[in-house]
């Protein structure tokens, strides 16, 4: 029987996969707020934390990380929001998300902005946005994000409770 020629290393293994698709979330509970225009604090169902997002007043939440040393050079990372309307008022939610990435050691350079509109569609269910693409990321990179509700081109005349961000990601290898 002959055995076939196997590789030596799992990086070669690893390198040589298909990519894949990951996916962080980053929910409400988990973000601490700062600032000078913070969002308020709420809890629905009396468990489930969430931030309010005001229809008058511009509230922003700034999000930092080390993007993954598996992400694959040459793809976009990818967010989307998680969020629902605070009651069956109907009208449209505009989110701003600005991001910028720096070599770790470097200066972050000039943010790039993206904007999503959603409908509430007259009903409560949680919303997830289309997915914004961050682009300019590399392996290793550190990004810097704000989201705030753009009140500008909004028309939802309640608050927008935030319940998270999801942050997806192709990676072409195994690891961190």
């Amino acid at each position: 029987m002959i055995s076939p020629t196997l590789p030596t290393t799992r990086d070669y293994v690893q390198n040589h996969l298909n990519p894949m698709t990951v996916t962080q979330r980053v929910t409400a509970a988990s973000i601490k707020l700062g600032g000078i225009k913070p969002p308020q604090e709420s809890v629905l169902n009396g468990y489930v934390s969430v931030l309010d997002f005001s229809s008058v007043t511009e509230n922003e939440i700034f999000l930092t990380g080390i993007v993954s040393e598996s992400f694959q050079s040459g793809s976009s990372l990818k967010v989307s929001i998680l969020w629902v309307p605070k009651d069956t008022l109907t009208g449209l939610v505009g989110w701003e998300i600005e991001s910028s990435f720096t070599p770790v050691g470097a200066s972050f350079g000039v943010s790039v902005s993206s904007t999503l509109h959603q409908d509430t569609l007259a009903n409560l269910t949680l919303h997830k946005t289309a997915k914004a693409f961050l682009v300019g990321g590399l392996a290793g990179d550190a990004i810097a994000v704000r989201l705030c509700r753009n009140i500008d081109i909004d028309t939802y005349p309640n608050d927008a409770r935030f319940f998270g961000v999801e942050f997806e990601m192709t990676v072409d290898r195994l690891g961190k």
